[in-house]
């Protein structure tokens, strides 16, 4: 294992900068990386950025979170994930590939809070001047469909509706956040 501090990185042209530096075994310098060379993933495949949400899958006896966890940064063999400031796993941890893979961890969206985005959920965006409510109609791990009405009402579906693609980069942007829990049948 190994601790983050500040400093910068060298990039190769066309690369992002680095944001922290840290020691390896050896006291060679491990970058972090929002680079486009870093091939870190999630257990299922799903490529990792700095920013993104994942939770972990795994019924592990051991596993102590039960919150989602925001990827804080990118090493070559670790990320280091931010818990919040609250729950019982509050804080930040590093995780090693292995560990990605024991945990199960998975690539999920979150609103702006970090709550986990699913189909159903009624979402409300704030920033920029929209003030527009809607409901999520798909989810993958790396976008959320949301549809929106002209006049806000979620129930009114028709010609008046449009359908928008968040990435978590653009769900953080639009302040975009869940009002109320998934409808039930």
């Amino acid at each position: 294992r190994f601790a983050a501090s500040p400093g910068r990185c060298h990039v190769p042209p066309g690369g992002e900068s680095g944001v922290v530096r840290a020691r390896g075994a050896m006291g060679q310098g491990i970058c972090a990386s929002n680079n486009p060379f870093s091939s870190t993933s999630d257990a299922f495949g799903v490529p990792l950025a700095e920013g993104v949400w994942v939770e972990a899958t795994s019924k592990e006896p051991d596993l102590f979170f039960s919150n989602l966890a925001r990827v804080k940064f990118i090493f070559d063999d670790a990320v280091i994930l931010n818990f919040g400031q609250t729950g019982l796993s509050k804080g930040i941890y590093n995780y090693s590939k292995k560990d990605i893979q024991t945990y199960g961890m998975r690539r999920v969206m979150a609103d702006v809070k970090g709550k986990k985005l699913s189909v159903g959920k009624v979402v409300r965006v704030m920033a920029q001047g929209n003030d527009m409510t809607g409901i999520v109609t798909a989810v993958s791990p790396k976008d959320v469909t949301c549809r929106f009405t002209a006049n806000g009402d979620v129930q009114a579906w028709g010609s008046t509706c449009w359908e928008r693609v968040y990435t978590q980069d653009a769900i953080d942007q639009a302040d975009l956040k869940i009002v109320k829990p998934a409808r039930r049948c």
